[in-house]
């Protein structure tokens, strides 16, 4: 530990600790040294799986949480266990309204005096082919994936400033390599990691933290409610779409249904979001889960042909 941050840390424990003119040792000044420590955390998309699991986490560590969901019942177990820790906000992410009223109670409770952390969790998935799925669905994948986090981070950046705090988004590994039949999905976070990269630079002279969480498939409930977007869509196919693309969309969801059994745990990724939070110097960008930096590498260095003909191979696709 630097002499600069040992000296900031005793002197806040030291001057928090007095009491009657005394000055409190041993345990009280630890736990005021750790307090200090402790940051305040606005995790959107918490209601599960990864968003879930990190605020219970974030909780059990002492840390102070608002946990952003559509439905606050769903968190009210929770609660009930950290009401000191935790607030559940409602929060859909493409509410302007509901955006406007977290701020405000984010700010009527937050401490200044500590860091002020944005986690941007919530994402959606869909699937299908490009001249089969609506425009509109593109552009509600859009709102929650690319659009919430810019107009979250908008409204949070003078808390964001103010405690030099940082920024966590969640994105994928989608966002460097694409795959046919998920464009919608794998366009929204190549978009988030470009929205990403240049928030950081943008925030290096106020010292805010700007990281990117990019991790294969994850064991969650996005994927079930992929497959099942999927077949519905491929129901409301005209017949001529579902003749030209039956195969390739079968395929796709043996993939999919293959890939959540090799799917590494959403506790993986928490206690690497943890590390994200709690470090001094987190990394810019952390890759993690089964053959990451492998495709991450594929994309950065293998000729694009090659990567087409395994693309290809692995959608059972055929020149017609």
């Amino acid at each position: 530990m630097r002499p600069s941050v040992r000296f900031i840390i005793f002197h806040k424990a030291r001057s928090q600790s007095s009491e009657g003119g005394q000055l409190k040792t041993g345990h009280d000044t630890k736990e005021t040294a750790r307090e200090f420590f402790l940051k305040q955390i606005l995790v959107t998309g918490a209601s599960t799986g990864i968003g879930f699991d990190l605020t219970k986490r974030l909780c059990e560590k002492g840390h102070r949480v608002w946990a952003g969901v559509r439905r606050p019942e769903v968190l009210q177990s929770l609660q009930s266990r950290y009401p000191e820790l935790l607030t559940v906000l409602k929060l859909d992410v493409v509410n302007e309204q509901d955006i406007q009223n977290a701020f405000t109670t984010v700010t009527e409770t937050w401490d200044r005096h500590r860091e002020f952390i944005l986690v941007n969790n919530a994402g959606v998935a869909i699937g299908g082919p490009i001249e089969a799925l609506p425009l509109k669905e593109w552009r509600d994948l859009f709102a929650v994936n690319v659009f919430a986090p810019v107009r979250l981070t908008q409204i949070f950046l003078p808390l964001l400033r103010e405690t030099r705090g940082r920024v966590v988004n969640v994105g994928s590994i989608s966002g460097q390599i694409s795959t046919p039949f998920l464009s919608p999905y794998c366009s929204s976070k190549f978009a988030l990691r470009s929205f990403n990269d240049s928030l950081r630079r943008e925030m290096m002279p106020f010292a805010v933290k700007v990281i990117l969480i990019e991790a294969g498939p994850v064991r969650t409930e996005i994927w079930s409610k992929s497959i099942s977007h999927s077949e519905d869509r491929q129901r409301e196919m005209s017949e001529e779409m579902r003749k030209v693309y039956g195969p390739q969309l079968e395929a796709l969801k043996e993939g999919v249904s293959e890939t959540v059994k090799t799917a590494i745990p959403v506790e993986t990724v928490t206690e690497v979001m943890l590390q994200s939070i709690e470090s001094p110097r987190p990394d810019r960008y952390y890759l993690l889960g089964k053959n990451v930096k492998l495709f991450a590498a594929m994309g950065r260095f293998l000729p694009a042909a090659l990567i087409d003909r395994l693309m290809g191979r692995g959608f059972r696709m055929r020149r017609i």
